[in-house]
């Protein structure tokens, strides 16, 4: 109990971002003199600071308590099939560093190696302490197992049945696999306090799904996989190989005039006037919207807009709002649409975070 207790509290700290001993007992319904021993353990321990004190209500002022973020680190990477992202986290869950780079994939050998030396020198760089590292968390686009380390099947990357016990034996390091969708979904710790569904809106289409405080995964490992829900019958060939997938429709890549324009360029020509980004934009909502009506419509949960365009979409949420009320029998107000509060690098932060949780899980 007291070894629970103790994972608790910091738990709770983590996620208030300062408290109070207080605090503590009164939300945690502790003792007083049970949250004075644990705190007396964290503090001994280097594991919480006091950090100025809270305003007074009359008395005697409280200090806050905080994590100590540099206690430990975890390091994330999202695996794409052009890219690699790098994020590393801290025990707070903040990204202390990020960046991407170009390595296309290949399920081989030299890949793994490649990835692996950019993961030494991302760590390097940063200069952290070799005993802060507690793992590596790896986010692939695709169908994964994550507790046999299998990539079952990944449209994106082109491969299927990839052992990454081996990716793992090469990093050098404890690693943990997770599907790129659920690992960003997880990033999202300020908007996941209740279920929801977390809609990826990137070069391909993915979702994730947040129950009950866990990813829901399906009996196969397949839910959350929303870019191949059937969008339009008939519709865009898609590359699964069925036809009017939501993918054809929501990929970032859709958003161009031309071949050569990144998102970028489209969003900052949208936000100047341009018609033909506006056209563009103007349809790429209306798809967006049939596919919320029809997630919430099962659902009925907050639902989270991240990946590429994501990023972008704060601006846009009341025009997207209008579009779905227009489009739905049973929704009266759009509260439950959000953009995503994670910008960068979501899925490798949200992968990272594995470690730090396990390790205050395992705190005693």
């Amino acid at each position: 109990m007291e070894r629970g207790n103790l994972s608790r509290v910091v738990r709770y700290i983590i996620d208030s971002g300062g408290t109070s001993k207080a605090m503590v007992a009164k939300d945690l319904k502790l003792s007083m003199p049970t949250v004075l021993q644990i705190f007396k353990t964290l503090t001994e321990k280097g594991i919480v600071k006091e950090d100025g004190v809270y305003e007074s209500t009359g008395g005697r002022k409280a200090k806050s308590i905080v994590i100590c973020e540099d206690l430990r680190y975890s390091v994330g990477i999202d695996i794409t099939g052009r890219h690699v992202g790098f994020a590393m986290v801290d025990m707070c869950g903040t990204v202390v560093r990020h960046e991407r780079k170009r390595i296309a994939f290949e399920p081989a050998l030299s890949y793994f190696k490649q990835v692996a030396e950019e993961i030494e020198r991302f760590i390097k760089e940063a200069n952290i302490p070799e005993e802060k590292i507690l793992g590596v968390g790896v986010s692939v686009a695709g169908i994964v197992d994550c507790e046999s380390k299998l990539l079952i099947k990944s449209h994106t990357l082109g491969t299927e049945n990839l052992n990454l016990k081996l990716m793992e034996n090469v990093i050098g390091r404890p690693a943990f696999f997770e599907n790129d969708a659920n690992a960003a979904l997880l990033a999202e710790k300020d908007t996941v306090g209740r279920d929801s569904l977390y809609i990826s809106l990137s070069n391909t289409v993915g979702g994730a799904i947040y129950l009950n405080g866990d990813i829901y995964r399906g009996h196969t490992m397949k839910a959350g996989e929303i870019g191949h829900m059937v969008l339009h019958p008939g519709g865009k060939k898609c590359y699964c190989g069925k036809e009017g997938c939501a993918d054809g429709y929501l990929s970032a890549l859709n958003l161009k005039t031309n071949e050569d324009m990144t998102l970028a360029e489209f969003f900052e020509g949208l936000s100047k006037g341009n018609k033909k980004c506006a056209a563009i934009w103007d349809e790429y909502l209306e798809n967006l919207a049939l596919l919320i009506v029809d997630l919430h419509t099962v659902f009925d949960s907050d639902i989270i807009i991240g990946g590429y365009v994501g990023y972008y979409m704060e601006d846009y949420l009341m025009t997207l709002g209008e579009k779905v009320l227009s489009k739905s029998t049973f929704d009266a107000d759009i509260s439950y649409i959000h953009a995503s509060v994670r910008k960068m690098e979501a899925s490798a932060a949200g992968v990272a975070a594995f470690f730090i949780n396990k390790f205050v899980d395992e705190m005693s």
